[in-house]
């Protein structure tokens, strides 16, 4: 039987200036959790929120306890 996956949504609000440096530490994040093969293999989402400038990433565990390790 396969393990469940858990699909996230985390939230970022980079400060002023900040943005790109911010996308630049997800994407570092997102890499480094699929070498510790935390995350699947599906593609993260990164969404920009128009109103206040908050990044939403969306992105799946390999397991609903991979989020602990």
């Amino acid at each position: 039987m396969r393990e469940r996956t858990e699909t996230v949504i985390a939230a970022y609000r980079p400060k002023p200036g900040k943005d790109q440096e911010l996308r630049r530490l997800i994407r570092e994040h997102r890499r480094t959790l699929a070498r510790a093969h935390l995350v699947t293999s599906r593609p993260s989402m990164l969404l920009r929120v128009r109103s206040d400038g908050t990044l939403l990433e969306i992105f799946e565990w390999t397991s609903t306890k991979a989020a602990d390790e």
